[in-house]
């Protein structure tokens, strides 16, 4: 960040600035944001709605193997980038996680290699690939995919690999957002994971200089920016002053006007808030005695009711015993209407028929109970889905919504994140810096000192 690093200051918290910036939510940027606020001599407050922070970066605290399972972001996507540098630096190690795919085809699984002469196969994948060149009509990605006259055999594949993987389904995506985006992508690189770490440890450590300006369980109503001061009211009543806010919640709190603002936010903001989405999103995690879907096999990409399953354990298990299923969009909203048990009935029955009974037969139980745990975003109150993705006619949504309003307010969030790297926490990072360098601008020009 050029803009920051001419800016240290020497003089501690309140030094270089005297102003006070508030933060709204202790997630991945919320955190990042603070940080970099806190290391120029900027008073911060971080207000959590929640009773932890972390955001999407949660992990389980009971463990049902030999690491801990990730309940939101289990990956780090590259080695060019913040996230991965600030991982590396706590010095645990990072394993780059290398596995093969395996793809239900016709029922049968079978690999790349299995399918290298199947056209219809080949054909996927070749949108898939393709995606980043499109510069067609804005349409669904899978009105796409059914203009380009792909056999339906092998739209599952699709799902699997676009809608899923993009935090929806291929019906809700919108094809120019998307290809967008891709190109706009800094760096999609090899996929990393910590050793017998979770990201949450990783965040609360490499953030530990922040974590006590967190203040938790304070959900915010309403923030008036109408006056010399910014007043942010808390749910119970109580107001914090500040000369600056950013603004780091979901997008799917700003949607739903959780928050109130004086004065409304301008048109063209909430116009972009409707062109992102944010939909259901579950993961499914179950404990078996035996690996039975292949020791070196990291996703498998279904044609049921789960459009990707996927081991945790590679690169970070010895035993590797725990499949996940990955649910994402209109599959996330009908797996989460059943009970418990239903959903891991439901995912032991799609195994079973890929794997000839061997998912009942291997899955591990305690007290007559399925070992397993089950994540489901929407059910989060202050969260209410898995990430963002591009809506039909989002074009410039992103960068809309991430401008700063009458150089008061300010946003981040990996919903705000305009190179790429939206539904990551690498995009939360990169968001949090630029707000930061917006903010340390904006202070610069009032001349606040």
């Amino acid at each position: 960040m050029p803009s920051l690093a001419g800016c240290s200051n020497d003089d501690g918290p309140g030094g270089s600035f005297n102003a006070k910036v508030v933060i709204i939510g202790a997630g991945a940027a919320g955190l990042r944001a603070a940080s970099l606020l806190h290391s120029q001599g900027i008073e911060v407050q971080i207000l959590e709605a929640s009773a932890t922070h972390g955001g999407r970066i949660q992990n389980n605290k009971e463990r049902l193997s030999d690491f801990p399972l990730e309940l939101g972001a289990d990956e780090i996507l590259g080695s060019e980038n913040s996230w991965y540098k600030l991982t590396a630096d706590t010095g645990v190690p990072l394993v780059q996680r290398l596995a093969s795919n395996s793809y239900v085809l016709d029922g049968n699984v079978g690999t790349l290699e299995d399918y290298q002469n199947d056209t219809d196969f080949q054909l996927a994948r070749g949108f898939r690939d393709s995606i980043p060149g499109y510069t067609g009509s804005d349409v669904t990605v899978q009105n796409a995919i059914q203009s380009s006259g792909i056999n339906q055999r092998v739209y599952h594949i699709m799902e699997g690999e676009i809608g899923n993987q993009y935090g929806s389904s291929n019906d809700r995506i919108g094809m120019r957002g998307l290809a967008s985006a891709q190109r706009a992508m800094v760096e999609f690189g090899d996929s990393y994971v910590v050793e017998d770490q979770s990201h949450f440890t990783i965040i609360s450590s490499v953030f530990s200089d922040v974590i006590p300006f967190i203040r938790y369980n304070s959900p915010v109503t309403s923030i008036d920016y109408s006056g010399a001061k910014t007043m942010i009211s808390l749910q119970g009543g109580e107001i914090i002053e500040a000369n600056k806010v950013i603004v780091t919640v979901p997008i799917t709190i700003l949607q739903e006007g959780s928050i109130s603002f004086t004065p409304s936010l301008p048109g063209s903001k909430l116009n972009a808030l409707n062109n992102i989405g944010m939909d259901a999103g579950m993961k499914v995690f179950i404990r078996f005695n035996g690996n039975f879907w292949g020791s070196g096999i990291g996703t498998i990409i279904s044609d049921g009711l789960v459009p990707r399953y996927y081991a945790p354990g590679i690169g970070r298990s010895e035993v590797n015993n725990i499949l996940a299923g990955y649910i994402m969009g209109s599959k996330a909203e009908t797996l989460r209407a059943l009970s418990e048990q239903e959903i891991y009935t439901t995912l032991l029955g799609e195994l079973d028929a890929l794997y000839n009974g061997n998912a009942s037969r291997l899955v591990s139980l305690r007290d007559d109970a399925i070992e397993g745990v089950i994540k489901d975003w929407a059910n989060e109150p202050y969260i209410k889905g898995a990430y963002s993705y591009p809506k039909v006619g989002a074009a410039l949504s992103r960068e809309t919504i991430a401008l700063p309003v009458n150089k008061t307010l300010f946003f981040a969030g990996e919903a705000t994140s305009t190179n790429g790297n939206f539904g990551t926490v690498q995009g939360a990072l990169d968001s949090a810096e630029r707000a930061v360098s917006e903010i340390l601008e904006v202070l610069a020009e009032e001349n606040i000192s």
